[in-house]
């Protein structure tokens, strides 16, 4: 069983020096110290105890999504980019790692080592139980507490792009693979629910500090056969908070639903 937090990687958020296990606490020389919960993250947050990221019921709409295997595709997608560009030894960050669904899958490459930052203390704890990586902090992507140049890769899915930051950790020439989604995923729904079902606007490829290395399309289908399969995808989207009354109404009268995800993998190399 893998011991996290073995190798030092996370630095300080208050003093950005090193932070080395000791016993169920990670230290930095300050002694400023952060305890390693039970079921495996530390949080490092720098507003310790403010409530952040996904609430309990959309982690867990979002692990029940998952787990029916519906984005496999994609996932399995990613992890092939990461064998193309991540060599072996390098370090891989999964920026917005949630549940750790999408890590998991990228740590059965032993090739490398995996870390991942959530800001949901909620999200991460899943993450960590599942013992995959070699360390889980709840942090924001925005204030990563990670030291410039350390790192090789980032996975970034339906998380933002934290330009300073990324550009900030990554050594010259990695890498960041950007899921988004693309214009018409999870189309099905949006028709099923709103009366003109709109498009998504695809952001602009180019990135400062970055060459855009290539575009990878996904596509894939699946049928969800209760209402509980789709209100879980439903909640695990920003439309829950975004659809009126209407909207839910039609929603809670689906017990069936035809459903295609369309994603782009983009893939970004640091100049």
């Amino acid at each position: 069983m893998m011991t996290p937090f073995e190798t030092p990687f996370f630095v300080c958020p208050i003093c950005q020096r090193p932070l080395a296990r000791q016993e169920n606490s990670l230290l930095c020389e300050n002694r400023h110290t952060f305890d390693i919960a039970k079921s495996g993250q530390v949080n490092l947050l720098r507003a310790f105890g403010q409530k952040h990221g996904d609430n309990a019921d959309m982690v867990k709409a979002r692990r029940n999504f998952l787990e029916s295997g519906a984005y496999d595709p994609m996932r399995r997608a990613v992890a092939a980019l990461l064998s193309t560009y991540l060599a072996d030894g390098g370090i891989l960050l999964d920026s917005g790692c949630g549940e750790g669904y999408y890590t998991e899958e990228f740590a059965k490459n032993q090739a490398f080592s995996v870390y991942g930052i959530d800001i949901s203390p909620k999200a991460a704890a899943l993450c960590a139980k599942k013992n995959c990586c070699r360390g889980v902090a709840v942090a924001s992507a925005y204030e990563l507490p990670i030291a410039d140049g350390t790192v090789d890769a980032i996975t970034n899915i339906f998380s933002p792009f934290c330009r300073e930051e990324f550009l900030r950790i990554l050594k010259t020439g990695g890498i960041v693979i950007d899921v988004i989604p693309a214009e018409r995923h999870l189309w099905e729904l949006k028709a099923a629910i709103y009366d003109t079902p709109y498009e998504n606007k695809i952001k602009p490829i180019g990135i400062e500090g970055f060459v855009h290395r290539e575009t990878r399309p996904v596509t894939t289908s699946f049928t969800l056969t209760t209402h509980d399969e789709i209100r879980d995808l439903m909640l695990m989207t920003p439309y829950f908070y975004r659809t009126g009354k209407t909207g839910h109404e039609k929603l809670s009268q689906l017990s069936t639903l035809q459903v295609t995800a369309s994603f782009y993998l983009l893939v970004y190399q640091k100049i």
